[in-house]
């Protein structure tokens, strides 16, 4: 195909191929990956290439997927404070039983 260098990327899916858009009108500045840029760089210079980056560029696509990405980063927030507040309720517990002699331990 003509976009041979997107190859390189860990995947094809829209927040990789965020990270790989030029720097140049990057819709989402905070999510440049440099190594990424430079793979890609010839294939935003070709036709379907520009097509490709102009749509991601898009504001419904930005907007859409964007938030898809907030909401998953979001659950993986709380996914890790579930576990966190689980070890230490868990922890709390073990204390508890390893003081009142039911544990091994201190």
């Amino acid at each position: 195909t003509s976009l041979q260098q997107a190859d390189k990327l860990p995947s094809t899916e829209i927040v990789q191929l965020w990270q790989a858009l030029p720097e140049n009108g990057h819709p989402l500045p905070g999510r440049v990956n440099r190594k990424m840029q430079r793979n890609m760089a010839g294939a935003w210079r070709m036709h379907i290439g520009m097509l490709f980056a102009a749509i991601l560029r898009d504001e419904f696509c930005v907007s859409l997927f964007d938030r898809v990405c907030a909401e998953e980063e979001k659950g993986r927030q709380v996914a890790a404070l579930d576990v966190c507040a689980s070890e230490s309720k868990d922890s709390f517990f073990t204390r508890l039983l390893c003081t009142l002699g039911f544990g091994g331990g201190g």
